[in-house]
């Protein structure tokens, strides 16, 4: 027969029991004080991303910048765990600029990206994939280094200053590893500008061989030879400008009356609505009066350059060459 506990014994029991498992659990080093939160983001709550971002770089734009968090407590048990992270209601994030838009992401300096759609969930938000975690001690302060990449090749975003001020940054106290309540959020702000600029490919060809179009020594001015260049962005609306001269001979050739030591040529460049026409009989450089658009970006458009001989009288034997160069700016 089981012995029976008198009343005394059993409560002694039970409060030893609770004894145990008191003692048992971890310390939490709780991030808050009576009266409101103790750790906040005093610093960081904006980013500018210099220098300005160019539509033909051919790499990611990286700028770095730093979050600051201050734990003014400074009793000995004010250790905050904390997590930091940043929300966006839609991803991919993006500054815009009027209608113009530029993607960017926020990412820890080893590259795990950190900003989320979710926000903060008790036990569950952030994610450790999408945050940074770190303990700041009793009257502390910690410096985050958190980046900003804005990837290469968007080439069809305007010329000018961009911005989005749709994301929050938060830290978060974590307990037990995990985020279980909000310790601060604020507006992060950030910020980039696009160079004016424009991106010119190779052309399909870059030698015009006008062999055939010389019959009898006399150039032919119906024999009209292209030149294209494909894949031609600017962020902003740009001129077209050719430079070239007359062709000559290697090596040179004097002079011999009733027959030319040099062949001119006509030249006429189509870039959108802009075009220049250059007789090097006449001008060294032309410059499109016109833009190729009226305002705004293009990317992935075509410029064609059509060149003929000029009609003149025969010409001395040798071998003729010439440069021509083709130039697209928004500043010309």
């Amino acid at each position: 027969m089981m012995a029976r506990l008198a009343p005394k014994e059993i409560f002694r029991l039970l409060v030893a029991i609770v004894a145990i498992v008191a003692t048992s659990a971890p310390a939490l080093a709780f991030c808050t004080q009576n009266g409101g939160n103790a750790t906040v983001i005093s610093g960081g709550t904006s980013a500018t991303v210099a220098p300005a971002y160019s539509s033909s770089a051919v790499a990611d734009q990286i700028h770095t910048f730093t979050v600051t968090i201050a734990n003014p407590r400074t009793n000995a048990n004010a250790t905050c765990d904390l997590a930091l992270s940043f929300t966006r209601s839609s991803l991919p994030a993006t500054m815009t600029n009027g209608a113009a838009t530029l993607e960017y992401s926020i990412e820890s300096t080893s590259g795990a990206t950190l900003i989320q759609t979710t926000g903060f969930a008790a036990f569950a938000s952030p994610q450790p994939a999408n945050r940074i975690d770190l303990t700041i001690a009793p009257g502390g302060t910690a410096d985050v280094s958190v980046r900003i990449r804005i990837p290469a090749g968007q080439t069809s975003a305007t010329a000018g200053n961009y911005a989005d001020s749709s994301v929050t940054v938060g830290i978060y106290e974590l307990a037990f590893g995990v985020p279980w309540r909000v310790l601060d959020e604020q507006v992060f702000t950030v910020n980039a500008s696009i160079t004016s600029g424009c991106t010119l490919p190779a052309p399909d060809t870059s030698k015009l061989n006008f062999t055939p179009a010389i019959s009898a020594g006399l150039p032919n001015p119906g024999f009209i030879l292209r030149s294209t260049f494909n894949g031609v962005s600017c962020s902003a609306p740009s001129r077209i400008r050719l430079t070239g001269s007359a062709l000559v001979a290697t090596p040179a050739t004097g002079t011999v009356a009733g027959f030319d030591n040099e062949i001119n040529y006509l030249a006429i460049a189509q870039f959108g609505a802009a075009s220049a026409a250059l007789n090097s009989n006449v001008a060294m450089q032309v410059t499109s009066a016109g833009t190729n658009v009226v305002s705004g970006a293009v990317s992935g458009t075509t410029i064609t350059v059509d060149v003929n001989l000029l009609a003149g009288q025969p010409i001395i034997a040798g071998s003729y060459s010439s440069v021509l160069t083709v130039t697209i700016d928004p500043s010309l």
